[in-house]
C-alpha cells in the first residue's frame, strides 16, 4: 500500500511556471492538473466543485488522453485563469447590470453550457426530453425545495395525467448542482450579478436552452448524429475587454496608460452617478453628460479633459470596429458651444503671452536709442527701428543687404 502511494505521488514538471498546476504520476500515462482551494471553498460555499481541491487527468474533449506537453500547459492555463477569474469576481462586490447586459450574459452561459452538455454525445442517445425537464426546472429548485422539504425529484407531465411509458424525471439534488454549474461558469467570465439579476440570467438562459431543444429534436429526427452546435449570441462586454481591444491596434507605453486612466475616470463616475457596470450602459445621453463632467467638476485643464475624451472615443470606435459594441455613444455628440467659446477664449495669445511690449513702452525705448545722455544714438538703433516699423525678426534684420532698401523723397527730405 506504501508502495502504491509513492507511486500514485504527483511530481511537479520540470520547466512549467509556479502556480500553473501541471503533474505527472508515475505509473500513470499523460499529466494532472491539481490545484487545492480549499480554503477558498470555505469562504465561498458551492463556488467551486469538489470544495476547491481539483485533481484532474487531463483529457481532451473526446475522452483521450492529453499527450502533448504544450497542449497540457494550454489546459492548465485555461483551468487556471478561470478559477482565478472567478475568485476575482468573488471578491468583488455584487454588481447591478442594464437588461441588456443581462440577456448578453445568459446568451453567452447558455452556449457554454450547451457545448459542454453535449460534447462527445451522439445525438440520437441525447436524451432530450430529460433535458427539455432539467432545464425547465433550473432557477427554481430551492424554491421549491423551501415550498416542500420532502420533495426529491421534478416529473415531467403532459397534461393533466402521467403520460404512458418511461417516466421521465430529475432529482432536485441533480437541478441545484447544474444551477451552482452556471453560477460558476458566470463567475468564470468575471460576472458577478446580484439575487434579482441571476434570476433574470436564468429566464434569458431557459429561453435559449429551449430553442437549441427543438433545434436538435429536428435534427434528431432527420437523423443526425452529431449535435448542432449553439449560435453565438452578443456576449457581455466589460471594461477589460474594451481595453485589450484597443491595445491590439498597437499603442506606445505612456498612450496605454492615458487610456486606461481615461477609462477609469469614466468608469468610476457611472458607477457613482448612475450604477451603470459595464460599457453597454453607456447611451449619448450619458455620453453627453460626462462630456460636460470633464470640463466643468473633474477639476482637469482643458486640454487635459480634450485629450482624454479623445481616448475615450477611440476605445469605443476600436470596440466597433470589434464587434464588441453595437455603436459609440460618443460618436457625432451634439456641440458644447459654450465649453467652445471658453476654450478659444483659452487659446487666444495676448502681448505678454507672445512676449512683445507695448507702444508706450516702444516709444520710450526708441527715444532712448536715439538719443543718449551725449546726444548720440545708439548704433544698434537702425536694426531696432526696422524690427520695431516691421516685425521682422532678428536673424531676418541681419540678413538684409543694401540692395534690399531704396531711396524715397518725402517733403524735400530723402528717407530709406
Amino acid at each position: 500500500m506504501d508502495g502504491t502511494m509513492g507511486r500514485d505521488k504527483p511530481t511537479k514538471v520540470e520547466g512549467t511556471p509556479r502556480g500553473l498546476g501541471l503533474y505527472r504520476r508515475q505509473g500513470r500515462e499523460g499529466f494532472f492538473f491539481i490545484k487545492n482551494w480549499a480554503h477558498l471553498a470555505k469562504e465561498h460555499p458551492g463556488a467551486f466543485e469538489r470544495n476547491g481541491q481539483y485533481d484532474e487527468w487531463i483529457r481532451r474533449p473526446d475522452g483521450s488522453l492529453v499527450g502533448s506537453l504544450a497542449e497540457a500547459k494550454a489546459y492548465c492555463q485555461r483551468r487556471t485563469g478561470e478559477l482565478l477569474e472567478r475568485k476575482h469576481a468573488l471578491r468583488r462586490p455584487h454588481t447591478v447590470y442594464s437588461g441588456e447586459d443581462l440577456q448578453a450574459i445568459g446568451h453567452a452561459l447558455a452556449d457554454l453550457w450547451i457545448r459542454g452538455y453535449q460534447r462527445g454525445q451522439n445525438l440520437q442517445n441525447l436524451n432530450l426530453e430529460h433535458w427539455s425537464l432539467l432545464n425547465r426546472e433550473i432557477g427554481n429548485a430551492n424554491t421549491t425545495r423551501k415550498r416542500n422539504s420532502k420533495a426529491i425529484a421534478f416529473v415531467k407531465v403532459d397534461g393533466e395525467e402521467v403520460a404512458p411509458g418511461p417516466l421521465v424525471f430529475c432529482t432536485i439534488e441533480s437541478v441545484i448542482e447544474e444551477e451552482l454549474k452556471i453560477q460558476r461558469l458566470c463567475l468564470d467570465q468575471g460576472y458577478n450579478p446580484d439575487e434579482l439579476g441571476l434570476k433574470a440570467i436564468f429566464t434569458v438562459f431557459r429561453q435559449r436552452v429551449n430553442e437549441h431543444i427543438a433545434k436538435a429534436g429536428a435534427a434528431k429526427k432527420d437523423g443526425v448524429v452529431a449535435p448542432p452546435p449553439p449560435s453565438i449570441q452578443k456576449r457581455g462586454t466589460n471594461w477589460d475587454n474594451l481595453l485589450e481591444a484597443k491595445k491590439k491596434d498597437g499603442l506606445a507605453p505612456g498612450t496605454v496608460k492615458g487610456i486606461s486612466s481615461a477609462i477609469e475616470r469614466l468608469r468610476n463616475w457611472l458607477s457613482k452617478a448612475y450604477r451603470v457596470q459595464l460599457p453597454s450602459g453607456l447611451d449619448p445621453d450619458l455620453a453627453k453628460e460626462y462630456r460636460d463632467f470633464l470640463f466643468s467638476q473633474s477639476g482637469l485643464r482643458r486640454t487635459t479633459a480634450s485629450k482624454e475624451l479623445r481616448y475615450v472615443q477611440s476605445v469605443f470606435n476600436s470596440a466597433m470596429k470589434q464587434a464588441l459594441l453595437d455603436s459609440n455613444p460618443f460618436h457625432n455628440l451634439p456641440r458644447d458651444r459654450s465649453a467652445s467659446i471658453r476654450t478659444k477664449m483659452d487659446r487666444a495669445r495676448g502681448l505678454e503671452d507672445d512676449g512683445c511690449i507695448d507702444q508706450a513702452t516702444a516709444q520710450q525705448i526708441c527715444s532712448v536709442m536715439r538719443k543718449n545722455k551725449q546726444g548720440k544714438a545708439d548704433p544698434s538703433f537702425d536694426a531696432f527701428f526696422i524690427q520695431a516699423m516691421t516685425g521682422c525678426r532678428i536673424q531676418e534684420v541681419a540678413g538684409l543687404r543694401r540692395c534690399d532698401f531704396i531711396e524715397k523723397v518725402f517733403a524735400e527730405k530723402n528717407y530709406k
